[in-house]
């Protein structure tokens, strides 16, 4: 799988994901982003870690899916060259706080963006108050830019991407 973030003007984008099957996403909420690296950045918990919570129900069913499809988006980004600078990191917008699921970076050309992953159609197409908040905090980001506060500060992006991704099977 070959996953170039940069993508050219058009209505509508169209990612491949394991399984060889491709999904199309529209653009108006997909901005440029570059290349990915990880340098020793943060890892949320392995889905062997997080087992526990599937007896809890469907949230955490989700949840765990969610792990599961961020683990193998960056694995696909990391084959492919790209660096990861951080895992859920936090940017404070006037929208309020915006949490990416992952940073990544080009290291060819030292661009670093924001890339939120969701698992599910369901997940993606969602505009309840708290996606209409990340939406919003996106846009202002792709305008102004921010830098990340909290434990993974001082990590400055100007541009967000949201993809549909997949988790694959456990």
């Amino acid at each position: 799988m070959v996953y170039d973030p940069e993508f050219p003007p058009a209505t509508t984008q169209a990612l491949s994901y394991p399984g060889g099957t491709v999904a199309t996403i529209p653009a108006y909420d997909v901005c440029p982003v570059s290349t990915i690296q990880t340098a020793g950045a943060p890892r949320a918990p392995p889905v062997a870690e997080a087992g526990f919570l599937a007896a809890k129900g469907t949230a955490n069913a989700n949840r765990i899916a969610g792990v599961r499809a961020v683990d193998d988006f960056i694995a696909q980004a990391q084959a492919n060259g790209m660096l990861v600078r951080g895992r859920e990191v936090t940017f404070n917008t006037p929208f309020g706080a915006r949490r990416m699921a992952v940073i990544l970076e080009n290291p060819q050309k030292g661009l670093i963006g924001g890339v939120e992953i969701k698992s599910s159609v369901g997940a993606f197409n969602r505009f309840d108050r708290a996606a209409r908040q990340q939406f919003s905090a996106d846009r202002w980001i792709n305008t102004y830019g921010a830098t990340s506060v909290g434990e993974q500060s001082g990590i400055t992006i100007n541009n967000t991407i949201k993809i549909l991704w997949p988790a694959p099977a456990p």
